[in-house]
């Protein structure tokens, strides 16, 4: 029963020098991993353009009015370089608030997002 208890030791011994290494090994993974995923979440938004102050319609096509709009700016592009359109924030059913004074305040519409193929169509 001696020896079992002695192994059983030395076994309990080794895991708590063991697993402080593992763990530090895993936190700097884990530190790696989440610098890799924002580097990587910036270079998406590296293809993206942000419209904002452009009033929303029910029923409204985004694609069409970002289409209108770089007509007026002399910016040709073809829909194929275009991957997503977007408005981004919440729905806002009721465009109007209260603020802290109670006066009516009527709130911005939502941005409208356009992410391109290329980096280079962007520009």
């Amino acid at each position: 029963m001696s020896e079992l208890e002695s192994r059983l030791s030395t076994l309990e011994t080794k895991c708590a020098q063991v697993m402080p290494e593992n763990v530090n090994t895993f936190e700097e993974n884990i530190s790696h991993l989440k610098a890799q995923l924002i580097d990587r979440d910036q270079e998406l938004l590296l293809n993206d353009i942000d419209l904002s102050g452009l009033p929303e319609q029910n029923g409204e096509n985004l694609s069409n009015i970002v289409m209108a709009l770089s007509t007026k700016l002399g910016i040709t592009y073809e829909e194929r370089d275009i991957v997503r359109v977007e408005r981004v924030g919440s729905v806002r059913r009721n465009r109007v608030e209260r603020s802290a004074n109670d006066d009516l305040n009527t709130l911005p519409p939502r941005t409208i997002v356009v992410r391109f193929v290329r980096r280079l169509t962007r520009d």
